[in-house]
């Protein structure tokens, strides 16, 4: 059986890879550029940075700096509304998935006559937008490569997905250098996003050969690399074997058509409680995973063997993985518990009717979840308990 996946028309991956999309500019034949970035970047000296190795006579730049750490659809019809009329021929998205996937969104809709939600949903985008150059300023979200933009819908609170290839990056930069400034707990976050995607891909039930062959190699690198880059965010190889990781991960999830149920519950606690996209996935991810453990046991044991985890059968394996999990989160100072985030316990119902919403996640997971046992997640995510310590 074969399965369709996605992949950038060119990736530019490798220390100072940022050097050559010059290049590329100037293959494109672009007069207008819009940078689609956020204000932290700028305020960091890294837009100013890109656009010295990026300009070039005839090429006139724009910036949109607004992005939002969680983007919404207002946000995006912020920054469409601002550059609808200047002739933009390119966007180049700068940062992490924020600015990223709002890059794309922009990008598609410069170049279609329609709402936002006409597209939202799998493969309902005709035909691609603009071409975009995506630049990742961090080893988390893989959206450099996917074909996946998050936005939040304001009205119903849920995260609005569209998923297509014709929204695939035409080129993706993945240049390590660029994330040793990462502050350590911005590193940590994205970390365990990258690793989410790796493990969610590995358990989908759109999974493939291929999908799986990606999120090993990707689990490995980011499990052996993540504390050592949090530590020393100057460790060359650890943010080198991170950016490839991370971007493995994207690209697993262009081949499953997403994540699963721990991106479910965790969509509704960035939307409901405005916690970054890589500690909502952190603080469900063991719950969840323990969760599932019953119907996923196999997949769960293949993925803690590849990382060495020990155990005398395929149950204490897969337990004792879950608890390395807990132990790197401790390792990288992320809160466990939704109790330590001060999120209301009376939240839960709403967090679990948000997530039950999650169709195209739902129909991924090793198991549909009703609302009760999200609800028992949610709950176990707060007080801290997994089934094998009761």
């Amino acid at each position: 059986m074969s399965h369709l996946s996605s992949f950038p028309e060119r990736l530019l991956f490798g220390d100072n890879a940022l050097e050559d999309v010059k290049g590329v500019l100037k293959e494109f034949k672009s007069k207008k550029v819009l940078i689609i970035t956020d204000k932290g970047l700028v305020k960091a000296g890294v837009l100013d940075n890109v656009l010295s190795k990026l300009n070039s006579e005839g090429l006139e730049f724009y910036v949109f700096d607004e992005t939002n750490p969680e983007p919404t659809i207002s946000n995006f019809q912020e920054a469409l509304e601002q550059n609808r009329n200047k002739d933009i021929d390119l966007i180049i998205g700068l940062g992490g998935g924020s600015a990223i996937d709002l890059g794309k969104a922009v990008a598609l809709f410069l170049k279609h006559d329609a709402e936002f939600l006409d597209f939202v949903g799998i493969n309902k985008v005709p035909s691609k937008g603009l071409p975009t150059i995506m630049i990742s300023t961090t080893s988390g979200t893989g959206s450099e490569v996917s074909k996946f933009a998050v936005l939040t819908d304001e009205e119903t609170h849920l995260k609005s997905v569209i998923a297509s290839p014709n929204i695939v990056p035409t080129v993706s930069v993945v240049d390590p250098v660029l994330t040793q400034s990462l502050p350590p707990h911005i590193t940590a976050n994205t970390g365990i996003d990258a690793l989410v995607h790796c493990i969610e891909g590995y358990l989908a039930v759109r999974n493939s050969n291929l999908s799986n062959e990606l999120a090993l190699v990707g689990l490995e690198k980011i499990w052996n690399n993540l504390q050592k880059a949090y530590e020393n965010g100057d460790d060359k190889e650890a943010r080198y074997e991170m950016a490839l990781g991370s971007m493995l991960g994207g690209l697993v999830l262009n081949t499953t058509d997403g994540a699963g149920m721990v991106h479910g519950l965790a969509f509704s606690l960035g939307v409901y409680c405005s916690l970054p996209h890589g500690l909502s996935n952190s603080l469900v991810l063991p719950y969840t995973l323990d969760y599932l453990t019953p119907y996923a046991v196999e997949s769960l044991d293949v993925l803690a063997s590849k990382i060495n985890v020990s155990g005398s059968n395929k149950e204490e394996r897969v337990e004792n993985f879950i608890n390395d999990i807990f132990k790197l989160q401790n390792n990288l100072n992320i809160p466990t518990t939704l109790k330590e985030m001060d999120i209301d316990k009376k939240l839960i119902p709403t967090l679990a009717e948000s997530s039950n919403k999650q169709e195209r996640l739902q129909t991924n997971s090793p198991k549909r979840l009703n609302e009760e046992e999200i609800k028992q997640i949610f709950t176990n995510a707060f007080e801290g308990k997994v089934s094998f310590n009761e």
